[in-house]
């Protein structure tokens, strides 16, 4: 009788993964759907394999002030980053934020999680890698604040493309 659930649970679990693959792989879902539903997305797939909380703070009006480059960006850099969240962090709590401050947007991606040695781990990272050039093609600032035993936090701040 176990089989059988674990069979399923194993079963909806791939087909998660696959539909979290081929949103991943379309580069144009941020644009199809929106950046909030593209975030609100990978949200809920992260919460229902990890079971962790996850907190957003996300303003709406700084959504639309972005160009679809840089939701495209954000929408990267959070799904890499809840991905290694969910690889290494061993975490009961993420946070994501992205809010506007004067003429910047600030994304701020947290856990408090295990947290590691950045001086060795960053520059080892593909996925760190991929943040930093993502946010350096748009003039951006890129902070990872972590240490053993006291979760991470990536700090990320660009300058706003005002569209009219």
């Amino acid at each position: 009788m176990r089989c059988p659930i674990k069979l399923r649970e194993y079963l909806m679990s791939a087909v998660d993964e696959i539909r979290a693959l081929s949103k991943r792989m379309n580069s144009k879902v941020v644009t199809m759907i929106g950046l909030l539903e593209s975030i609100s997305d990978i949200i809920f797939n992260r919460e229902h394999l990890k079971q962790s909380d996850v907190q957003t703070e996300i303003d709406l009006q700084l959504i639309h002030l972005l160009t679809e480059e840089q939701q495209l960006m954000v929408f990267r850099i959070v799904q890499e980053q809840t991905s290694n969240i969910i690889k290494h962090a061993k975490c009961t709590q993420a946070n994501i934020m992205l809010i506007q401050r004067g003429n910047q947007a600030h994304l701020v991606v947290s856990d408090n999680g295990v947290g590691f040695d950045k001086e060795k781990q960053l520059l080892r990272s593909m996925g760190f890698i991929n943040i930093f050039n993502r946010v350096d093609a748009y003039n951006g600032k890129v902070e990872v604040v972590t240490s053993p035993g006291n979760g991470c936090a990536l700090v990320i701040g660009f300058p706003l493309s005002i569209v009219n």
